[in-house]
């Protein structure tokens, strides 16, 4: 999400203050979000640390090498190894170009800051004209679309039983962002970060 420099992420979440959670998350937001990291695999969030090559350099080796090469995809073919070793230079020109690639990257501190918004409605009383959306719904670079019953919780990544959908779909992405962009355009959803100062508004 946001990793295109013209197109950085917008990240909504929808709140209700009679639910314990929900209120959980408003009145922490700040100390979450400063320590998400703590909920992420630490290979993924730092990819070319020395640790996170050591843990998941080989089996990405393994795994261009079987999947990008027809004679090593069968159940049996990783023993053909030995005989295919010279058609296998492919797999470490494609490590060696991502690695190249991401170091191209501007770093952490020069990328914007996604803003984010809140739904008023979700907040309304009386019960009848409370609006919320309990799934959750990411879209990357416009392409690829995650819709999941979990939150960015630790409760939900490792003890609740939550379902999710990635559905790789320029029509289903560009038309959930739209709706969002739809939203905000009518006014209604509501800033909660400000982030020109890097603030939350009040």
């Amino acid at each position: 999400m946001g990793r295109n420099p013209k197109r950085p992420g917008l990240v909504v979440t929808l709140l209700n203050i009679h639910k314990p959670r929900d209120r959980s998350h408003y009145e922490r937001f700040a100390a979450y979000h400063e320590s998400f990291y703590r909920s992420i695999e630490a290979t993924s969030v730092t990819p070319f640390s020395p640790r996170a090559l050591d843990r998941g350099l080989a089996g990405a080796l393994v795994a261009l090498a079987r999947l990008g090469h027809a004679p090593m995809t069968p159940a049996l073919g990783a023993g053909q190894i030995l005989h295919e070793r010279a058609a296998l230079d492919f797999a470490v020109e494609v490590l060696g170009d991502r690695a190249h690639a991401h170091a191209q990257l501007p770093s952490q501190k020069d990328r914007p800051l996604p803003d984010i918004f809140y739904d008023p409605r979700s907040l309304a009383l009386p019960a009848d004209k409370r609006a919320s959306l309990h799934a959750k719904c990411v879209v990357v670079d416009r392409r690829e679309v995650f819709v999941s019953s979990a939150n960015f919780t630790e409760a939900a990544h490792e003890r609740n039983i939550e379902v999710g959908l990635l559905i790789h779909s320029r029509t289903l992405a560009e038309r959930i962002v739209r709706h969002f962009e739809a939203l905000l355009a009518e006014g209604l959803l509501k800033p909660v970060w400000d982030s020109r100062d890097q603030g939350f508004r009040s």
